[in-house]
């Protein structure tokens, strides 16, 4: 895994963002609901598309008009299991021409799993419970792996509970970490959704980019980030929140193995901290309804990347 300090910086800095986001996002469902588990699975998986739909509509506005012709071809759409099979193990995200048409398909249970992943971060920052954290991605990255041998041998999945459940937060607990995870999470999806659009637009998959030699894939994943990074501080978000997102893939693959075909998720982050700090002044309308100003947020930012860069963990 990841060393803890770099996860806890990721987390600060997202909550501090999160500040002057306050986005109203769906939350996945309670594995201690009243409501069957296959019904729990339907409504997420549709207000998970009802989600990525807004996105698209509000992300890729400020496009100019042949990227924006590109994208409108792009079915975007939350891969999921209905019968309540696939609902905790799909976790792939992922850009690719669908029978000749444009797609990206969101895992539904990397949406929910990257919500818990956030969940557990700002709890560990805002209770000092970096120990309980650790403890719980632990907890389900075991428990997403025995998913994958139960599908592959066509058993049901087991279901992964919130580190709320996990741990058994009372409500005043939940409520506030909640509402601290919510933009982040938010804004993390919209990160990984202008990646993989990204891909689409730069005509990655048009050539079959994932058969390339290992440098002409990770420069094609450099690409998408850096296309997604424009896009998103055009559209005043910060790419910064694509933080969390990095963070919760390097703890699964690092888990499961070397990710290799992806740069270095440390030096992605990083480029995240300064294409924000870079760009704070397009996210002033946000910062203004909270009372901060593009000041500030440069100023928390250097902060933050100082602590970041402290730990040597990109070697920039």
């Amino acid at each position: 895994m990841r060393p803890r300090e770099v996860w806890i910086t990721l987390a600060l800095v997202s909550m501090t963002l999160a500040q002057a986001a306050g986005a109203v996002v769906p939350k996945p469902p309670s594995a201690s609901a009243s409501e069957p588990r296959k019904e729990q699975l339907r409504k997420e998986w549709q207000n998970y598309n009802q989600m990525v739909s807004d996105m698209k509509n509000d992300l890729f506005a400020t496009l100019d008009k042949t990227e924006l012709q590109t994208v409108n071809k792009i079915e975007i759409r939350v891969e999921g299991g209905l019968d309540g099979t696939k609902g905790d193990d799909v976790q792939n995200c992922y850009a690719l021409m669908d029978n000749g048409h444009p797609a990206v398909l969101l895992g539904q249970g990397f949406l929910r799993s990257l919500w818990y992943f956030i969940e557990s971060l700002i709890y560990a920052e805002k209770y000092r419970a970096y120990d309980k954290h650790e403890k719980y991605i632990g907890f389900v990255l075991t428990s997403w792996q025995s998913n994958l041998t139960a599908a592959s041998e066509n058993r049901p999945p087991r279901f992964i509970p919130s580190p709320s459940e996990y741990f058994h937060w009372n409500k005043a607990t939940i409520d506030t970490v909640d509402e601290a995870a919510s933009p982040v999470w938010a804004e993390a999806v919209a990160c990984v959704l202008a990646h993989e659009v990204g891909h689409h637009v730069l005509k990655h998959t048009s050539r079959n980019y994932l058969a390339e030699p290992l440098p002409a894939k990770r420069r094609a994943e450099e690409d998408a980030d850096a296309w997604a990074t424009s896009t998103l501080c055009r559209a005043g978000h910060p790419p910064l929140f694509g933080g969390a997102a990095i963070a919760y893939l390097q703890a699964l693959y690092d888990d499961l193995g070397s990710n290799t075909t992806h740069p270095a998720d440390a030096c992605r982050s990083r480029a995240l901290f300064v294409a924000s700090i870079e760009q704070a002044d397009k996210f002033k309308d946000g910062l203004a309804a909270k009372g901060h100003t593009p000041a500030d947020l440069r100023r928390v930012l250097k902060a933050r990347l100082a602590q970041f860069d402290a730990t040597g963990a990109c070697k920039h």
